[in-house]
């Protein structure tokens, strides 16, 4: 049975990026709800994997305020299981 990121969701602002691990993985990023806007990825060729990711992601969705990110070398495959996930629910 596949599951979603268990992580605690984090305050999306600059302090708490710069402590993202800089390593492949997955994230989730959410409004201030806590309603989920979607899952992306740091893969090998990410600059500084999950920390830059996150902040590019963050950018692009101005109502993010939130995320949660999952250090994992199976990113991509991890990735489709959240998506997969996400579709079954919703």
């Amino acid at each position: 049975m596949s599951i979603g990121i268990s992580k605690p969701w984090q305050a999306l602002n600059a302090d708490s990026v710069r402590t993202i691990p800089p390593t492949v993985g997955v994230f989730e990023l959410a409004d201030a709800n806590g309603r989920s806007l979607g899952f992306g990825y740091a893969g090998a060729s990410s600059t500084f994997g999950l920390r830059s990711e996150v902040a590019k992601a963050a950018a692009a969705a101005s109502d993010a305020a939130q995320f949660r990110v999952e250090v994992t070398s199976l990113y991509l495959s991890r990735l489709k299981e959240l998506q997969r996930l996400v579709a079954r629910s919703g």
